[in-house]
Parts: structure tokens; sequence; C-alpha cells
């Protein structure tokens, strides 16, 4: 894909601004906010530039760059001709018990963008509670002094409301028909601080263009919404028709295989063990999430629908695995071995090739049979990358018809094709801004194991991963 934006931009003469974490909700809402003003021309910063995360901010309107608060010396691009950097701290960059590290890391990176003489103002929005942990020292007071015309200071909790249906869509366990039950290790008595990234990205898009307007000597904060798990477990009851509950587990259950992207869970864990639970007066008590589920219903219950196939799938599978097991290996498990044709069809492929590479490329296309003979999609819990709140009318794709489901259908007794889209990208983007499409974990991209047909589209235009598929494909 590299760096470029499939929409009309601004003029290349007018000003641009970074944004860090731009493949995360924060980050992408912010980044959408800016670019409809359409004062500046949007980069944004992101691990993997082929992730559909990053599609969807290059479909917005903004330049995708690969890079992080690390990689200064890759940032030239990034931060060529920028006036303004909002550097967005992501959960993932974060020491929950440490901020020292991270902080060291924000300030360098601020040097770095103070070293660039026409970025001129500097906004940092991050979690405070989190990145000030056993820090003597005022991170406000050392950006401040660092030498921008403006820095302003952002307080914004670690997770948004569009996380519980993308990186903690991880947490929905057990569902059924009518059920579904969060696990997460946070007490259940204590209070879990969320924002609208919708909102919180208006917020900070406003103290960019406006930046005399708002305070720099102080941590700003937009509108927050404290709730116990027990109390989002009800607001999502009563937006989505399920029976929803919450129940506290602990960090080893969050770091189980197959919940969350490979280290994400026990980073998320010990977030959750350092929330301190309490409440400030300015924050809601949750009717701004009640409107958010409630806008989001359909949403819900199609992911809800989609956990259930997979859980099923996966028990289906692991107990074929068992079975088989049992009459080959009564006495000990051993390792699967790629087969021997196969090895022999990539050596004529590739002669010079290193045995780890073809022992990598064998299990990359194992994996994808495996995946394409169950049709279990990209993952056991699936997610959705959201661009906004969304009408009550979707086209949903259901095989190789379209039809229109209202919000007063109950997809309770429907099945999911999982060879089909769980929305029609194409004709959504048409008819409402306000997109939901499948999304990939938050990790180093491989080979697409979809057989989703709007991913295969999009991977044609990547010569890479085209020519990764066109070789797993010649092995079936």
């Amino acid at each position: 894909m590299g760096c470029h934006a499939s929409h009309e931009q601004a003029p290349m003469t007018a000003a641009s601004v970074l944004i860090t974490a731009g493949d995360t909700a924060r980050g992408r809402f912010i980044a959408k906010a800016v670019c409809n003003e359409g004062e500046y021309q949007v980069k944004v910063l992101v691990d993997d530039p082929f992730s559909i995360e990053a599609q969807t901010a290059a479909e917005m309107g903004a330049m995708v760059v690969k890079g992080s608060l690390e990689s200064l010396g890759r940032l030239w691009l990034a931060t060529k001709g920028c006036r303004a950097v909002v550097c967005v701290v992501d959960p993932m960059d974060l020491d929950p018990q440490n901020g020292i590290e991270t902080q060291k890391k924000i300030v360098k990176f601020a040097r770095h963008c103070k070293e660039l003489k026409q970025i001129k103002h500097f906004v940092l929005c991050t979690d405070f509670n989190l990145l000030t942990k056993k820090y003597n020292g005022d991170i406000c007071k050392e950006l401040s002094n660092i030498g921008f015309h403006f820095c302003h200071f952002v307080r914004l909790p670690s997770f948004c409301f569009e996380d519980f249906t993308e990186r903690l869509s991880g947490m929905y366990q057990a569902v059924t028909q009518s059920s579904a039950r969060i696990e997460v290790n946070l007490d259940a008595k204590r209070y879990f601080t969320t924002c609208c990234a919708e909102d919180a990205g208006n917020f900070v898009s406003s103290i960019l263009h406006h930046p005399a307007d708002h305070d720099t000597k102080k941590a700003l904060m937009p509108n927050t919404t404290a709730l116990t798990m027990k109390g989002y477990a009800q607001a999502l009851s009563e937006a989505t028709g399920y029976k929803v509950i919450s129940c506290t587990t602990d960090q080893s259950s969050m770091e189980k295989e197959g919940r969350f992207p490979e280290g994400c869970g026990k980073q998320y864990g010990a977030i959750f063990d350092e929330i301190n639970g309490t409440k400030n007066d300015s924050e809601k008590s949750g009717k701004d999430f009640e409107r958010w589920a409630e806008d989001l219903k359909l949403a819900f219950r199609e992911l809800f629908m989609k956990i259930r196939d997979m859980q099923a799938l996966e028990d289906e599978t692991k107990s074929h695995a068992s079975q088989a097991s049992e009459l080959s290996t009564p006495k000990r498990i051993r390792p699967a071995r790629p087969s021997t044709e196969l090895v022999d069809q990539l050596r004529k492929v590739s002669p010079d090739a290193s045995s780890m590479f073809l022992s990598n490329a064998c299990k990359s296309i194992e994996s994808m049979r495996l995946h394409r003979r169950l049709s279990s999609g990209h993952s056991r819990t699936p997610s959705f990358v959201q661009l906004g709140r969304v009408e009550s009318k979707h086209k949903i794709e259901k095989g190789p018809a379209t039809r229109t489901r209202t919000s007063s259908e109950v997809p309770t007794n429907e099945t999911s094709n999982a060879n089909s889209t769980l929305f029609n990208r194409s004709e959504i983007n048409k008819a409402d801004p306000g997109t939901l499409t499948p999304r990939s974990p938050r990790c180093p991209r491989k080979i697409n194991l979809s057989s989703n047909p709007g991913t295969a589209d999009k991977n044609k235009s990547n010569p890479k991963i085209a020519a990764q598929d066109s070789l797993a494909s010649s092995f079936h």
C-alpha cells in the first residue's frame, strides 16, 4: 500500500499534522476529525502500513507512515512539513507499573520534533494516571520547557467505547444465542473510565485548530464515563437484547491463548490491575456509553453471533483433534510435521531456500488450508474497525445476495456465513460514513488467511501479499 491516501487530500501547500498510534481507535478518530476540517494534511504513524486499520486511515484521506515513538531515525518522512504533532500514547506502549521509561520515550520524541523548526504545536494524549506511576517529575512542565509555541496535554483514558468491539472483544466469553459474559481481571467494585473516541477526536481537533483558546498549563479532559464492569454489562444488555453479565477473572485467564493477540492480553491485564477504581465528579454515570451502545446494537449482535459460532467451531476442532491423537498416538502426542510432498513442491519453487524458510512456509500454507477447511475467519474472537456511529440500517451481505436488516430484527436464530463479509464495505461506504469492517489483530501480518472476498480485493493492490497468496494457493 505504501504511504498514500485513496481519497482527495488537502493541497500539498497546506501544513501537515502528524498523529501517532493512527491504527488505534483513538488515533483514528482524531485523524478523522482533523481530515474533516480540511485545514491540515494528515499523516498517521502506524505499526503495520498493510493492516486494515492503516488502510482505513488512508481511505479517510490520511498519509500512512510506518513507525513508532522509538523509531526516531525513520520519522524524517513522517515529520517533514508538519506544523503540529499529536502524540497519542497507545496502551501497548505504557508500562503500567512504572511510567518512567514511557515518559523518557515521549520526551525524546518531543525533542526530536522540536529539532525540526517548523513544528510549533505539540499535543500529548495519554492516560496520566498510568504515565505518572512511580514518577516524581512533572512531564507537562518538562515538555513545556522544550520550547514549542503551544504545548497541550489531554487526559485520555487508556481504552475507549470503540475498544469494546475492537481490542477488548476478547473479553466476551461463553456467548450463547441470548447471553454473553464479560471476563476481565478487574474488581467488580472498581470504576473503569472510558470515553467515546469520536468525541475525543473532535475535542483534540478543536485544540489543534484553536490552540490559543485552550489552557496550556494543565491537562485537559474530554467527556468521560466511569462505570463498573457490571454497569457496562447492564448497558450492553439494554442495548443489544442479550443478557450480558460480568465476572472477575485473573491475569492468567487474560493471557489465555486465542483471547487476545499475542502479548496484548498480558498488557491489558496489567493495566486493569493498576486501575484505582475511583470516580471523579466530572465523569458521567454512563448515559453516553448507553447511547453509543444503542447506536451500535446491530454490530454487537453480529459480533456475539460470530463469537458464538467461532467458539463452537473451536470446541469441535479440539474434539476432533483429541480423537485423532488418541487413535494415532495413544501413549504420547507427537508434534505435527509438514508433509514431504509439500516440502518437495516448495523446494522446486525455491531451490535455494533455507530449511527454516521452508518450515515457516509449510506452517503458513497448512494454516491457510485449515482456515479454509473450517471457515473460521481471522481469529477466534472477531472485532471491527469503526468509523463512527451508524444508522439503524446496514447492508449485510449473506452469501450471493444482499439484503437490508433493520434494527427491529434480532438475529438470534440465524447462523453466520463465514465465507461472506459481515458488512458489505463498498455498499456501506457509499451510503453511510459510519462503517464497520472486519478487523485483523494488531500484530505483524504474515499471510492473509481470510476467505473474505473484500479482503482479497485489497490484497490485489499489495504485490507482496498477493505474491504470498498466489504461492500458497498453488498448494491446495
